[in-house]
């Protein structure tokens, strides 16, 4: 990761004013390319609480669950991007298979790919990250309310 940072939440609540601030940054930069958020971290640590956030400074509507079962939801945006991408990979039994859900589509459109359990493909992030612009998330526990987040770019 490069430029890491480490912030602290305290609830859910803080964890997804994070993933909130942090789309607000990634629009700010005006990047014309698709973003790819990367998350790994244990169950429980917040994973979905931020891509909540990330959701909701994006203008979506829509409850945003976790989609361990279904592997991507995709969420039409009218502005800043096409669409937000929620992946969950933890079912995915070897890396390569992210291109079976249509990862190549989504990587030809300026998406917001948010991906869970990204530790499964980070040798693929790491071959698109010429034509993508990816951020790296370490999620921990460090208390039953409190989740440390740390976050950078990936290379």
């Amino acid at each position: 990761i490069r430029h890491k940072h480490k912030v602290i939440t305290h609830s859910e609540e803080e964890t997804r004013g994070f993933g909130e601030k942090l789309v607000e940054n990634l629009i700010a930069k005006k990047l014309n390319k698709p973003i790819i958020i990367a998350f790994q971290g244990e169950l429980g640590t917040g994973k979905t609480q931020m891509s909540k956030g990330m959701a909701k400074a994006l203008g979506i509507k829509q409850e945003i669950t976790s989609p361990t079962y279904i592997i991507a939801r995709e969420y039409k945006l009218k502005k800043n991007f096409a669409k937000f991408v929620h992946m969950d990979i933890y079912k995915l039994m070897e890396g390569k298979e992210i291109w079976d859900v249509g990862l190549a589509e989504m990587l030809k459109e300026k998406n917001l790919i948010v991906i869970e359990w990204a530790e499964k493909i980070s040798k693929i992030l790491k071959e698109q990250s010429k034509k993508t612009f990816v951020v790296w998330i370490n999620m921990y526990h460090k208390s039953e309310n409190e989740r440390i987040i740390e976050y950078g770019e990936f290379e």
